[in-house]
């Protein structure tokens, strides 16, 4: 992983391949940084290189007037504190909030 970033090689985050379950981006988001790819650069797989990739730029994967607004907004620095991309506080869907403040112990996810 840590030789295709280095090598150019644009990393979407994701995956298909039941390496992790589904849904647990958070933790999906640690075990890339733990493989050495720069946080910075995991929320760019989740954001920006997705976008592209599926292309949807100018449609998705930056925050732009106009753009489909999927944002979740976290409790803490994902750049400095991973865990802080498991401390989801908000979440917006197409524009629309689907969930503002914490998430009580035991519910589904959005």
């Amino acid at each position: 992983m840590l030789l295709a970033h280095r090598s150019g090689v644009r990393l979407v985050f994701g995956t298909d391949g039941g390496v992790l379950p589904h849904g647990d981006n958070a933790r999906e988001a640690s075990v890339l940084m733990d493989a050495g790819l720069p946080p910075l650069e995991v929320l760019r797989a989740a954001t920006v290189n997705a976008s592209r990739a599926f292309r949807l730029e100018g449609v998705a994967g930056t925050i732009a007037p106009g753009l489909s607004a999927d944002i979740i907004a976290v409790d803490g620095d994902s750049l400095v504190d991973r865990a802080a991309l498991s401390r989801v506080a908000f979440v917006m869907s197409r524009g629309a909030v689907v969930r503002h403040g914490k998430q009580p112990p035991g519910e589904a996810r959005p």
